[in-house]
């Protein structure tokens, strides 16, 4: 089922790829995604967890915008 969700991912990549509809960040940064891989999914997974349970602390203020604290 992993591989299923992986290799859809994939086919979106490169379907907006190929349409030219990456998102902005993508072309602001001139960045071209790598292929997605079972393991980023469960990496983002245990991430979500980890989040979850309250153990990640993320900073929005002005001075520390984006930064893990």
């Amino acid at each position: 089922m992993l591989s299923w969700y992986t290799e859809g991912v994939n086919a979106y990549i490169e379907l907006a790829k190929d349409q030219g509809e990456l998102s902005i960040e993508f072309k602001l940064l001139g960045y071209k995604p790598d292929p997605w891989t079972e393991i980023d999914s469960l990496t983002i997974g245990k991430f979500m967890a980890y989040d979850r349970g309250g153990m990640v602390k993320f900073s929005l203020s002005p001075l520390g915008f984006g930064k893990f604290i």
